[in-house]
């Protein structure tokens, strides 16, 4: 893994370089994850894929699946 170098801006962003955004297959929108392991932040695109690991891990309450249909409804209005 190769380490790349960030700066973090004054409202918290950072900029994800090009070639690892197309090696991840993340384009404008594409919904990112995060979460914190002890001293590390572990960004990870939101995809099918990503979704799919994640069955199981909610015992009750609504589908992730249905929960990111319904957040896409909500940024992309009709």
């Amino acid at each position: 893994m190769a380490v790349r170098f960030l700066t973090v801006r004054s409202k918290g962003q950072v900029v994800i370089p090009a070639a690892l955004r197309r090696e991840l297959g993340i384009t404008a929108g594409t919904r990112i994850a995060m979460q914190r392991q002890g001293g590390h932040i572990i960004l990870q695109p939101v995809t099918d894929g990503f979704i799919r690991s994640l069955r199981g891990y909610f015992r009750r309450g609504p589908a992730l699946t249905a929960i990111r249909e319904r957040e896409h409804k909500k940024e992309n209005p009709k």
